[in-house]
């Protein structure tokens, strides 16, 4: 079980849950056609197509057709189960502005998972090499090639069966995506029995690699732009029969504000449901006023809305959520986001949260409509919002001091909100030997708030580290310096309680890797943390407050963070062991192997390793 979960990033069935409630749920009329489709049915009924590539402009509806494919498939894999001649459906759905599903690593281990928790015996090729290294097999330096073998040796099981595999958004796998295009080539032609759709937008680069042939198909979404136009018209009169009812129209109010929409969207179903969201505010009276200001197209509509941001009453509050919402790593929760500026919520204030984070939830509502919040998440309504906010042009209005001034805010915040947070047992389990599956998650979670800031203040660190005030707080005086050597342990004791120590070891060795000029007490304290890190992952991962002990007690006598920490060591272990005086030269056990150990090469730029049994 523990391996499932570890192997769990996102589930993809949650994804699309919550894709389909935030795009106002899935309209059946607005995917059938495809489903009709000379390209669809060849690709689905011939034994030897493999691979439908379904590409298209930003918001013209892939997503929404992937998920109506997906239902599809489902029911009928469903209804076949009785005869006993299912299949089995994998997807997942890329998401560029969220870390944990933007890259090629990402995209199997959601794919394996789906597969994996639907038929559990296909686990057995994942635990061939979990169980020797735990979940740093599906976050080191070499996780895609664990993972792709994996992937490639659960779809020549013999008891798989026949099997589709969905893919969504290539476009937004950020990291990777040219070997997961390579793979998506490779496995079409090796694994007969397995069927995949992707989709993307319409990059040459894309095209170039999959090399459309005899098995592959692609379906482009403008050649059918009468079925697409259709399907947005559809989509259009049943939205505005729901915000009618809702915002008590009379029909002749409704059939304008739909004729407006019908003759502008120019097939583009996001443009309708940005009209349609800013339309949610707007009272009647003012309804068809409203709807004529917004211009035809995705860029210009977008342009409107940020002049809209620009002139209204929170102008410069909205700026700075947008970008800080731009600038973040993954979707963040309004708790969180709430916590990462000053200006949204003072730290020496905390009786003020509940209502500050009221007031932000309104205001995120007041954005003009490029985010949105589902469950307490705040999300940019799609991905091309985000391109735009990020454009030269577009950027100068909301950064006003460069993004390295919102990164440095997020890495400053960062550590003055883990600094007032963390602290040693912060959970209360009081006992040194209690392992993470006894662990009972609180309530109120104390790393609520900071759970952002400790898996990702490193990388707005790195992405800001030319800024004149990020090089001082590099320096031995700095914040940095200071917070490593009051906070490091307690840091890894949250990193252990919130299933990221091999998350938190990547960012030391980011660290570990800068340059720090005139700062030799920082930097000899990072490389020393790293040993301690890396040889005490496995106990830190099973017993998060066994850092204070088992680690402590048996890292070298001169290990700087045995020193720093020393006073942590339970009193109650009076007798300490004999260890070494320095770290030795081992740097880490390469794991997994079974047998010894025939074959190590590196690769050319010495930045990998690999070893074989």
């Amino acid at each position: 079980r523990s391996c499932l979960q570890d192997l769990r990033t996102t589930d993809p069935r949650d994804d699309k849950r919550r894709i389909e409630e935030t795009k106002g749920g899935l309209l059946r009329d607005s995917y059938r056609w495809i489903l009709d489709n000379s390209e669809f049915r060849r690709w689905h009924d011939d034994k030897q197509s493999q691979l439908l590539w379904i590409r298209g402009d930003p918001g013209k509806g892939k997503t929404m057709l992937l998920c109506g494919i997906i239902d599809k498939l489902e029911e009928t894999a469903s209804a076949l189960s009785a005869s006993g001649s299912s299949y089995l459906l994998s997807y997942f759905f890329c998401q560029a502005t969220d870390e944990r599903i933007n890259s090629a690593t990402a995209v199997l281990r959601g794919l394996i998972y789906l597969l994996a928790d639907q038929r559990s015996a296909l686990l057995q090729h994942v635990r061939k090499k979990y169980d020797d290294t735990g979940k740093a097999l599906f976050v080191d330096t070499n996780a895609w090639f664990a993972l792709s073998e994996i992937f490639i040796n659960i779809l020549q099981d013999r008891s798989l069966g026949n099997t589709y595999v969905i893919i969504d958004a290539l476009d937004e796998c950020k990291s990777g995506l040219q070997q997961l295009l390579q793979f998506i080539d490779k496995s079409s032609a090796v694994c007969p029995c397995v069927k995949w759709i992707i989709s993307s937008r319409n990059w040459p680069s894309i095209e170039e690699q999959l090399r459309i042939s005899d098995q592959k198909f692609q379906l482009r979404l403008e050649l059918n732009k009468d079925y697409i136009a259709a399907a947005v018209s559809t989509y259009i009169e049943h939205k505005v029969g729901e915000l009618a009812k809702r915002k008590k129209y009379n029909a002749k109010l409704e059939y304008a504000v739909q004729d407006y929409l019908s003759l502008n969207a120019d097939a583009t179903f996001l443009w309708v449901a940005l009209v349609l969201q800013d339309l949610e505010t707007i009272d009647r009276r003012n309804a068809l006023m409203r709807v004529r200001t917004f211009p035809p197209g995705l860029s210009p509509l977008y342009e409107q809305m940020m002049v809209q941001v620009s002139e209204s009453d929170n102008a410069d509050l909205c700026k700075r959520i947008l970008s800080i919402v731009a600038v973040v790593k993954r979707p963040i929760t309004l708790r969180e986001l709430v916590f990462l500026d000053d200006t949204l919520h003072k730290l020496d204030c905390p009786e003020n949260l509940s209502e500050d984070i009221e007031d932000l939830e309104q205001t995120v509502g007041q954005c003009g409509s490029f985010l949105t919040t589902r469950e307490s998440t705040v999300y940019f309504v799609h991905q091309s919002a985000k391109e735009f906010l990020l454009q030269e042009n577009n950027s100068q209005a909301l950064f006003h001091s460069g993004i390295d001034e919102i990164n440095h805010a997020i890495f400053s915040r960062s550590l003055q909100l883990m600094s007032i947070t963390l602290r040693r047992d912060v959970y209360s389990l009081r006992a040194p030997g209690i392992s993470m599956d006894q662990v009972k998650q609180p309530d109120p979670d104390p790393l609520a708030a900071v759970q952002y800031s400790c898996l990702y203040w490193v990388n707005h660190l790195l992405e800001c580290q030319t800024r004149r005030d990020t090089i001082k707080d590099l320096k031995d005086s700095g914040p940095v310096y200071s917070f490593l050597r009051q906070y490091f342990l307690y840091w890894l004791e949250a990193l252990s309680l919130l299933k990221s120590v091999s998350e938190g070891i990547f960012m030391i060795r980011k660290l570990d890797n800068l340059q720090f000029n005139g700062s030799p007490d920082l930097h000899d304290f990072i490389h020393d943390a790293r040993r301690f890190a890396v040889s005490n992952r496995s106990i830190i991962e099973q017993a998060p407050l066994q850092v204070y002990c088992s680690a402590l007690v048996f890292a070298p006598e001169k290990s700087i963070v045995r020193e720093t920490f020393e006073g942590c060591i339970p009193s109650w272990i009076q007798r300490k062991p004999r260890v070494e005086t320095y770290w030795n030269a081992m740097l880490q056990i390469l794991e997994g192997h079974t047998s010894f150990v025939t074959s190590v090469a590196f690769s050319p730029d010495g930045k990998q390793i690999v070893s074989g049994s």
